[in-house]
Parts: structure tokens; sequence; C-alpha cells
């Protein structure tokens, strides 16, 4: 990959858009600032190509404050730590980031279920398997399925 992977927001698939043949048969490739995703085909700006798209990612990025320790009553930026579903304490609200493609055809049963980026889950349980509630459904996931979904903490 010539940059860093871009990753489909609809999902998950890590993919080059510099290597997209699709969008190398359209006539505005050179100017167009937009992605078309390989595995879905959900078309999105690439903030790379367009200077409105970063700036829209900048403004739209989820931001976590905290109390800075060494000025206490001060905040301070912080940056959200992804995890895996099976990282995950029990009780937790975190929304779901991605879909590891490495999962390969199960990611489109488990987005059937509500297990979709920007869904927010709740942890249920750890042991023996992993068991999540998205709405109003509850579902237990092997290990390398809960590996395999990224999350952040919900704010």
């Amino acid at each position: 990959m010539s940059r860093d992977a871009f990753r489909c927001a609809l999902c998950g698939f890590a993919f080059d858009p510099a290597a997209n043949a699709a969008c190398h048969q359209c006539p505005l490739i050179k100017n167009c600032p937009m992605v078309c995703c390989p595995a879905c085909g959900h078309s999105t700006i690439d903030p790379a190509r367009s200077k409105l798209g970063r700036l829209a990612q900048f403004l739209l990025a989820p931001k976590v404050r905290a109390e800075s320790p060494s000025h206490p009553g001060q905040d301070t930026p912080l940056c959200t730590p992804l995890l895996t579903l099976a990282q995950v304490p029990v009780g937790a609200a975190v929304r779901v980031v991605s879909l590891e493609s490495g999962l390969g055809a199960k990611v489109l049963q488990l987005q059937a279920y509500g297990l979709a980026p920007g869904r927010l889950i709740r942890v249920v349980q750890q042991r023996p398997v992993t068991v999540v509630q998205a709405d109003h459904t509850e579902l237990a996931l092997e290990a390398d399925l809960a590996a395999g979904v990224l999350v952040e903490v919900a704010g």
C-alpha cells in the first residue's frame, strides 16, 4: 500500500484508495476526492485528497477530555484508545469502530445483528464467551470474533 490504509466507514474493510481500479475508469479521477470501497461499494470522501474533508474530520473527531494530573481543575485533551471486545470490562458501554477484514463472511452476519460501525453496545459477560447487547439483541461471540471487533469507550 502506498500510504496508510483507508478504512471503509460502512464495512470496516481496509484498502489503499490509490489501488482501487474501479475509480480509474472515471474521467474525473484526477481531481475527485471520492473513494469507493472495493468490498461493499460504499463511496465516501478521502480526507487526504480534500481540504474540506480534512477540516470536517478534525471538527467531527470525538474528543475525550480529562482532568490534568499536574493542574487539577484544568482539562487536557486525551486520545481515545481502541480496544477489542475481548478487552472490554463487563458492564461497559462501547461504540463499534470497525470489524476486522479477517472475519470474512461473518462481518455481514454481525452487521445484520446490529454489530456495525458506529453502533453503541454494552458488554454483558466475558467468560466463557463474550456476550454483548446491541439494542434488544444479545449476541454471544467466540474469542476470535470478539478479538476482531474494534471498539472505543462511549462517552
